[in-house]
């Protein structure tokens, strides 16, 4: 693949949505079975580059990668759906720099392909890349028209909360403001948001805070305070992150915490997307969706993707060696 050299032509799109029959044959039984069922979709990892010339040297591995035709095929996939999401969380690293002209090029695609569905946004280390400017992010914002996203007040730590009925969901922004923890005032407002909650709570950041067996766990978001919240609390049913390019799921003190796999390219992993399917206050299953096409394994290289899907089974981090004891602990026998 080379950088916007290939675009996607009619049969590639033809074959990525003709992928989902299979997905929505299985959601379509799996929700006959359930008594009030809602689905929240994860995408993310996207590394838009902004139409060339591009502003600075690119990076090796974006010189295989057409990540505006990744992230194109897997729209129109889920545009495919038949089961209406709640919300599309935008899992981060949207852009590879938050440069203007990568978020008008995710504009361009949700324009092109006529994606209509609700997307909360949030950030990951690549909009951190340089600091941004609120002006500058606040113009961006209001030109990318996007009714659903939340106003930036604090480009450089951008954290909010949304509900849609019963659920609550919960943007952080794992900006590394101190190591590989949050700010006092990202950790106040979790706490706030957390304690005495009405509804149930989904947490999503792009970071993640569990191993998902690849490089990128050099990088974990170590925060104890940001576990002992989570564990105070019984009205949070998982955490939710991108980053590793690589997905995963534990099950740790009665939550899930999953990592999904990223669209543009994968880690010792397929590229994709995925869903949380959830049902009278409980997270029922999580599935993950191959885009169907020709992707790159930076431990592998290129792989030609026929677009399968599955249902992820949770491995139970409390008998992990991988528990680090400073951060977590195992229920006293």
């Amino acid at each position: 693949m080379h950088l916007y050299k290939k675009e996607p032509e009619r049969r590639d799109i033809e074959l990525a949505r003709n992928s989902v029959s299979a997905l929505n044959f299985e959601l379509k039984k799996e929700f006959g079975n359930l008594k009030d069922p809602k689905m929240i979709l994860w995408a993310g990892d996207f590394h838009l580059h902004q139409i060339e010339p591009y502003q600075k040297e690119i990076d090796r591995k974006y010189e295989k990668i057409d990540c505006s035709r990744q992230l194109e095929l897997c729209l129109e996939e889920i545009n495919t759906l038949q089961v209406e999401p709640l919300a599309v969380i935008l899992g981060g690293d949207i852009t590879d720099n938050s440069f203007r002209g990568e978020w008008m090029e995710f504009r361009r695609l949700i324009e092109k392909t006529g994606f209509n569905k609700i997307t909360i946004p949030l950030f990951g280390n690549h909009e951190h890349t340089y600091s941004m400017d609120a002006k500058e992010m606040d113009l961006i914002w209001r030109d990318m028209g996007i009714s659903s996203w939340t106003r930036i007040e604090d480009p450089n730590e951008y954290f909010y909360s949304v509900v849609f009925g019963d659920y609550k969901l919960i943007i952080l922004d794992t900006v590394s403001s101190n190591g590989n923890m949050m700010s006092d005032a990202q950790r106040s407002f979790l706490r706030d948001e957390v304690i005495d909650s009405s509804h149930n709570i989904l947490i999503f950041q792009h970071k993640h805070i569990m191993p998902a067996l690849n490089w990128l766990d050099e990088g974990i978001f170590r925060d104890k305070g940001m576990v002992d919240i989570i564990d105070s609390s019984e009205k949070v049913l998982g955490v939710f992150s991108g980053h590793t390019h690589k997905s995963s799921l534990w099950n740790y003190r009665d939550k899930v915490y999953g990592s999904f796999p990223a669209v543009c390219y994968g880690i010792g992993d397929k590229t994709g997307w995925g869903g949380i399917i959830l049902d009278q206050e409980k997270i029922v299953k999580i599935f993950i969706k191959d885009i169907c096409t020709e992707s790159y394994d930076d431990c592998a290289g290129f792989r030609l993707q026929q677009g399968s899907f599955k249902f992820l089974e949770s491995e139970d981090f409390e008998k992990s060696p991988l528990l680090n004891p400073e951060f977590w602990c195992r229920k006293a026998e």
